[in-house]
């Protein structure tokens, strides 16, 4: 199984407060009753290192997913048995899944890959992907989360009820996977975490600092993980700078990661994780205090996917910069994040994450759908060989509904993100 890491960066123009220094969680986003949000990134610019610079107030595009105040979504009490609604695809995949791909312990040659993020309303967002299936090679389903106060075992279910395992249309965690594995795909259950995403950092700090804890922690999952049939984990930690810096937990957060990332290569699984720039040493996006350090992330992950869902292009390059200042300004273009990971770290490691996000939607300014063309023009011209897609919240769907991985505003006219990424998968 793969463990893959996401870099994210915040929009300026994001709805949520831009005051709180603790990193808690602000208004949320949310159209046509579907919150599609992590966390709110935003910090008052007293935060942070003087010596490193200002701090510029950053709001996760994905503010807003947790489960207060959420809707009904993902396996309510009405929800009718998983056995009842699984396709008989899922029960044809036999118990190892016999044909997918896996990666030997201590590979990281992953080749060209595409993710796709599917954050709610899960079934509906598979029966999306399968006739698209060429576009993308893993699925990432929400499906975990250590927002708490974590002390052992097996991470609590997401968003649902009771936390039981039961999801959207009676989906439980196994039978996700075995669609998306019906599909040829890989899949990479998403642990969800940290101030910055709806909750609280604590589950992270304890995780980091307590060999017991953490011992628990990556045994359980890697057992979890083998027995369902994962292909890896991907971990979106987005944390506050603040509580969590890289002088109290930067050094424990890479020797976790190294721990687990073994772990799952010894079980032929894979580790990603998602980068947020508010986190990231190098950034003033994080007052340059941010815990995790670029320059070390390497060779811990298979793969950083970069949150970069800046609507601004920025200034075109042909080659990635030899050098950047440190802590590079937050000035929040493509270009700039593109150029963030190129230059600290290797790229076959790095995945740049897009946004599908429509012009209609004012909290994330149009996302990567204004600049598509232009943005995997660019990553393909440094070389870069993973994607990564979110699909925004929205009400362009029919009946104002939820469009997933709405194409709203790609230009030309017609172009989707399924014929842009299945393009670049062909390259």
């Amino acid at each position: 199984m793969l463990l893959s890491l996401g870099l994210g960066c915040g929009s300026p123009g994001a709805v949520g407060s831009t005051d709180d220094a603790d990193g808690s969680p602000d208004s949320k986003v949310s159209t046509s009753g579907v919150s599609t949000g992590e966390g709110d990134g935003g910090r008052s610019n007293a935060e942070g290192s003087a010596g490193r610079g200002t701090v510029k107030p950053i709001v996760s595009p994905e503010a807003g997913l947790d489960s207060r105040a959420r809707p009904p979504i993902d396996g309510d009490a009405a929800a009718p048995a998983a056995d009842a609604l699984a396709p008989s695809a899922d029960a044809a995949v036999p118990a190892a899944d016999a044909g997918r791909s896996v990666v030997d312990a201590g590979s990281t040659a992953l080749g060209r890959t595409s993710v796709a993020w599917a954050w709610v309303n899960l079934a509906d967002t598979l029966a999306v992907i399968k006739p698209q299936a060429a576009s993308f090679t893993h699925v990432s389903p929400l499906i975990y989360d250590v927002n708490y106060a974590y002390t052992s075992g097996v991470a609590e279910f997401w968003n649902t009820p009771s936390g039981a395992d039961l999801f959207q249309d009676g989906l439980t965690s196994v039978t996700i996977t075995q669609r998306i594995h019906a599909m040829g795909l890989n899949s990479l259950p998403v642990i969800m975490a940290g101030a910055a995403n709806s909750g609280t950092d604590q589950g992270i700090q304890t995780i980091l600092t307590n060999p017991t804890v953490q011992a628990s922690f990556i045994s359980s999952m890697v057992t979890e993980a083998t027995t369902k049939n994962y292909d890896g984990y991907n971990l979106d930690w987005e944390m506050s700078q603040s509580q969590t810096t890289f002088a109290t937990y930067g050094t424990e957060l890479i020797s976790f990661l190294d721990s687990f990332k073994s772990a799952l290569h010894a079980a032929g699984m894979i580790l990603t994780y998602d980068v947020v720039d508010f986190n990231v040493l190098q950034s003033n996006c994080s007052g340059g205090i941010g815990p995790v350090d670029l320059t070390q992330l390497g060779p811990v992950v298979d793969l950083a996917i970069v949150e970069d869902y800046n609507s601004t292009f920025g200034t075109a390059s042909n080659a990635c910069p030899a050098t950047l200042p440190d802590p590079l300004l937050c000035n929040q273009t493509f270009m700039d994040d593109l150029n963030f990971m190129c230059a600290y770290l290797p790229a076959n490691v790095v995945s740049i994450g897009m946004n599908a996000c429509s012009t209609t939607v004012p909290s994330c300014g149009g996302g990567t759908n204004t600049i598509a063309p232009e943005a995997l023009s660019a990553i393909e011209t440094y070389g870069i060989k993973s994607v990564a897609i979110f699909p925004q919240g929205n009400s362009d769907g029919p009946s104002n509904g939820y469009a997933i991985y709405d194409p709203n505003g790609i230009t030309p006219t017609g172009t989707t993100w399924f014929s842009l990424l299945s393009g670049f998968l062909s390259y």
